[in-house]
């Protein structure tokens, strides 16, 4: 009788352990705090997805039936990719998130972690050390500690962060260099504010996880003169406002860019670069790429304007009104 419960225990324990793989393996999972890496057979983290963490043997992808498959990573911690297994070939090593990985597409057979990190621990960084996806112009805000998940950029003040879908979502916040930023637990810099000069990795050391609805730069910036910029003012309308920057992006490799939702001066971008546009094509698309360094757009999605409060035209700033409005989101910029 002993023997007969024990086979039926490990038997449905095999079958839920197998549902479980075949869950993991089929659909995107979040980022765990601990050091991992996902790996997806889609570009722009999309498809078929495993994950390894650290402590997890990555030396050969065989075994997760994911050898020679992997087109976009996320990443939480500091990992190598190689593109035999055991670590050999060429290899390359990330510390944030990759869309399109152009010339090493289809080609990881290993992965290990290589930063040095605690077991069980969560990768967060010192709060006053700068991360690597730190924001060239302003301030990034991250909805998971140690400047990982889905982040939000700032490059000029936020009143209100209720239409941008990020109100009270902030878990750690990421500053360019040299800016100082005032954030607030109320919209229009109400209730308790706080001044950081700095990165915060965990914002509930400074009681602000998850409070966090307006911001306002207080010193340093706004523009970054290596990046191309767009002529202020809207073809000489002071009613129009300066494009500072271009953000969103998440850097790929061999120059390629991706962005989930481009924005410029804090709003979505609209798909028509000018209002008197009568033919839009991909005017916005390819202005946004342009200004952010790449040739043109490789491909992009319109959304609906409303699920972003508004869009602005790319080339003046100015609000997109009408029936003809759309939202650039999973725009892939190609390389120079």
């Amino acid at each position: 009788m002993k023997m007969t419960v024990v086979r039926t225990i490990l038997s449905v324990g095999l079958l839920l352990s197998v549902g479980a793989f075949s869950a993991s393996a089929q659909t995107a999972q979040p980022l765990s705090r601990i050091a991992s890496v996902v790996l997806f057979d889609g570009p722009n983290f999309t498809g078929r997805a495993i994950t390894v963490e650290i402590g997890q043997d990555g030396s050969n992808l065989n075994r997760f039936n994911f050898n020679d498959r992997t087109s976009s990573i996320r990443v939480a911690g500091d990992w190598q990719v190689c593109e035999h297994a055991n670590y050999g070939g060429s290899c390359r090593r990330f510390t944030g998130d990759v869309a399109s990985l152009g010339g090493f597409d289809n080609q990881i057979s290993s992965v290990r972690f290589v930063g040095a990190q605690t077991p069980n621990r969560p990768t967060v960084p010192p709060s006053n050390s700068g991360p690597a996806n730190a924001p060239r112009t302003g301030l990034r805000l991250f909805d998971t500690v140690g400047y990982f998940g889905t982040s939000f950029d700032a490059p000029t003040d936020v009143s209100n962060l209720r239409s941008s879908g990020f109100n009270d979502r902030a878990s750690s916040l990421a500053l360019a260099s040299g800016e100082v930023w005032e954030v607030c637990v109320d919209a229009n810099y109400g209730s308790r504010c706080q001044r950081f000069d700095s990165s915060v990795a965990d914002l509930s050391t400074d009681g602000m996880d998850n409070t966090i609805s307006s911001m306002r730069r207080l010193a340093g910036g706004p523009t970054t003169p290596q990046r191309p910029q767009v002529p202020g003012n809207g073809f000489g309308n002071p009613q129009r406002p300066a494009i500072v920057n271009v953000t969103g992006e998440t850097p790929g490799v061999d120059g390629v860019l991706f962005f989930a939702i481009p924005r410029v001066n804090g709003s979505a971008v609209d798909h028509c670069s000018n209002s008197s546009l009568r033919t839009c094509g991909d005017s916005g698309a390819d202005l946004v790429c342009q200004m952010a360094g790449a040739r043109d757009a490789a491909s992009y999605t319109i959304a609906d304007p409303r699920r972003y409060g508004s869009t602005v035209h790319v080339d003046n700033g100015a609000q997109c009104r009408g029936n003809n409005c759309g939202a650039i989101v999973n725009l892939l910029c190609s390389a120079n």
